[in-house]
C-alpha cells in the first residue's frame, strides 16, 4: 500500500560528498541516482540532492534555512551518540 512521504530538494555543492554525509551520519538509503540529482530517504522522508553549485549560499548567508525530524527521546539519544562518536557535529547536547 502506497503511503504518502514528505519530499524536499534542494542544491549542493558536491553530489558525491553530500550523498556520503546523509549516510554515513544518518543511515540514510539512497533511492534513484541520475548524473546530477540523487534521492535520499531520511526519517521517512525524502531528499533529492541536486548538484548546482552555483546555487549553494556562502555559509555566512544561510540565515535561518533548515529542515529537521521530530526523534522520540531514546531515538534521539542514539542518534546523539552516534554523532559525538563520529565527531561530525558540534552542537549535540
Amino acid at each position: 500500500m502506497f503511503r504518502p512521504i514528505f519530499h524536499l530538494a534542494f542544491p549542493v555543492q558536491d553530489l558525491e560528498e553530500a550523498k556520503n554525509f546523509y549516510i554515513t551520519t544518518f543511515g540514510a538509503r539512497v533511492g534513484r541516482v541520475r548524473d546530477k540529482w540523487i534521492d535520499i530517504f531520511l526519517f521517512e522522508g525524502q531528499i533529492t540532492l541536486h548538484e548546482r553549485p552555483s546555487e549553494v549560499l556562502p555559509a555566512r548567508e544561510h540565515g535561518v534555512r533548515h529542515f529537521g525530524a521530530i526523534l522520540a527521546w531514546p531515538d534521539w539519544e542514539a542518534l546523539a551518540l552516534t554523532l559525538d562518536e563520529r565527531e561530525q557535529c558540534d552542537f549535540v547536547r
